[in-house]
């Protein structure tokens, strides 16, 4: 890994809802060097003082999205470390292989890229394939 870089760290993009070219949120970060996974940061409803409820997006919607996917896998296999939880969430990533989408910051008439070369793995984070794969791992 590069100088100063965390193993263990995740760097997440933010992904919509759309199965369309604004799949990546026209905000998100993306890089396949830079960029581990994307997760949901568009439009996601948070709970705000007052015992309301908002609607936000961001990059800081997505990463807490990745590490309840995070925290879920860890809280059925506590055994593993951040480095085999790290892995195990680029592994398991929902791919978008041959999916071309917008990229993030583009003008409408750019033409569109790759999805699988916005980030490092290609893929959304994906909490029932994590899960599998560990379980999957853990009794072999």
């Amino acid at each position: 890994f590069a100088t100063g870089e965390i193993p263990g760290f995740i760097n997440v993009g933010a992904s919509s809802r759309l199965k369309d070219l604004g799949l990546p949120a026209s905000f998100s970060n993306y890089g396949d060097k830079s960029v581990d996974l994307f997760a949901p940061g568009h439009r996601i409803l948070s709970a705000i003082p007052e015992n309301g409820y908002a609607t936000y997006s961001g990059t800081s919607m997505a990463c807490p999205a990745a590490a309840g996917v995070a925290a879920l896998v860890w809280s059925h296999f506590p055994a593993l470390n951040a480095v085999q939880l790290k892995a195990i969430l680029k592994e398991t990533v929902r791919k978008y292989e041959g999916f071309d989408v917008r990229l993030p910051g583009a003008d409408q008439f750019d033409l569109p890229v790759p999805f699988a070369s916005l980030s490092e793995t290609g893929g959304i984070v994906d909490a029932k394939a994590a899960l599998e794969l560990t379980k999957f791992l853990s009794e072999n």
